[in-house]
């Protein structure tokens, strides 16, 4: 059968958030927007983790329901496939829990979830299609996180990179070099508890997050600026003022024509309480 985004085992309905949560509307909305540069996850579903009462995480698959320690936030679900002799890993979906405690999570503890599940997804669809996949044997149920490995680390990373490129995702500042030890560590944290400045941040958000959006715009901005032809450099500005970033920009890019149009990727005008709401890392578009 066909797996949906709004199907879900039966004895556990009633423990699901609302198939129409916002926050399962913002994680597909980033689904598609990664999906521009990994085709391939737009086939994924994104669907809720159940939640028992008690705050315990319920999954329940092939008829066999277990629970998981309740700060437990994702999973990516495998099937799998023989292929010439071989089990092939093949993602089947990715779960996010939405709720804990009964109350719905901060979307900026979600978004780094998402993130990190996307990874295990790319780290085997890339295995699988390049065929270097190692043998397994098939096994009863399906296989959850099948490898945090170097590789994975490597994905998980670019994929960070990339959200932060568009705008998704910022890491918080204490992890942004993305060494691998710094992606190891916030790999650890415990986004359920840990503050929420630790969460990171995201352009996505109003505001983008729980600090005061007037501390948010007194601190420097890392941007990218791209020009008309598509040329693209890092930038950081340091007071969040769009006649600076104007001047700077265009001398950072080269421009011989002085910029009067400043635009985010999708069109949208940059103004100067959008400079403010900026979380950093966003592509900036400079045009004549």
């Amino acid at each position: 059968m066909e797996l949906k985004e709004v199907d879900v085992v039966a004895p556990i309905l009633s423990l699901l958030p609302s198939p129409d949560s916002p926050s399962l509307d913002l994680l597909k909305d980033i689904r598609a927007l990664l999906s521009r540069r990994y085709s391939y996850l737009e086939s994924i579903p994104i669907l809720p983790m159940p939640e028992e009462p008690s705050g315990k995480v319920l999954r329940e698959d092939y008829k066999e329901g277990f629970s998981i320690d309740s700060n437990f936030l994702g999973l990516t679900v495998f099937d799998f496939e023989i292929k010439d002799q071989t089990s092939v890993s093949v993602p089947s979906r990715i779960e996010i829990r939405l709720t804990s405690q009964g109350k719905p999570l901060d979307h900026i503890r979600l978004i780094p979830t998402l993130l990190h599940e996307m990874a295990h997804v790319i780290h085997e669809h890339g295995k699988s299609f390049q065929q270097v996949i190692r043998r397994r044997k098939l096994k009863k149920m399906n296989a959850d996180h099948l490898s945090h490995d170097d590789l994975f680390y490597k994905l998980f990373t670019k994929v960070l990179r990339d959200a932060k490129e568009m705008g998704i995702y910022t890491l918080p500042t204490q992890f942004q070099r993305m060494t691998k030890r710094q992606i190891l560590l916030f790999d650890r944290l415990d986004l359920i508890d840990c503050p929420l400045e630790l969460c990171g941040t995201s352009a996505l958000l109003t505001p983008p997050t729980s600090l005061a959006p007037i501390l948010l715009a007194e601190r420097p901005l890392p941007l990218i600026v791209m020009d008309a032809s598509g040329k693209r450099k890092p930038y950081t500005l340091s007071k969040r003022l769009l006649p600076l970033l104007m001047k700077e920009g265009r001398t950072r890019l080269a421009m011989r024509k002085k910029v009067g149009r400043v635009q985010l990727l999708d069109g949208s005008e940059v103004t100067p309480d959008v400079l403010k709401r900026l979380a950093g890392g966003e592509v900036i578009l400079l045009l004549p």
